[in-house]
């Protein structure tokens, strides 16, 4: 699994949150920009408590419907984007709780597979990985 932030929210302070803002929000112009895939998102509870309570959900929705999906999340502390080949990740931070005298954050993940017009999954890494560019030296 490969981030597309550079930076966790997490781990962001006052300086480094608006960066990872704008990353966010380059990753949600390119998702715009694409086809509007048919896609699966499977939303489920990673944190402590919420995983062992709360049941996996998946969705059938278009691509450029994500924003709403996210939106079902709690998401008050930001997010963070991966990809890992077929499928693009959203991992969501909600709201902190207590449980069994430890401090948690709701943590959502949302897996998004699209598919084509085939119905083959499409490869999300070739579309969000830029590859590096060699330069030839000797062709300069």
């Amino acid at each position: 699994m490969k981030g597309l932030n550079k930076i966790s929210i997490l781990e962001c302070d006052e300086i480094t949150i608006e960066n990872h803002r704008q990353e966010v929000e380059k990753i949600m112009d390119k998702i715009f920009a694409m086809r509007n895939y048919d896609c699966t998102f499977d939303m489920e509870y990673v944190d402590e408590y919420h995983k062992n309570h709360r049941d996996k959900v998946t969705k059938n929705d278009d691509f450029h419907n994500v924003s709403d999906v996210l939106d079902c999340c709690d998401f008050k502390n930001g997010m963070d984007t991966y990809v890992d080949q077929e499928k693009l990740i959203f991992m969501v931070y909600g709201g902190g709780y207590e449980f069994q005298g430890k401090g948690y954050l709701i943590e959502t993940k949302v897996t998004v597979t699209a598919f084509d017009r085939y119905g083959y999954p499409v490869n999300m890494e070739n579309l969000f990985i830029e590859k590096e560019k060699k330069i030839d030296e000797q062709s300069l």
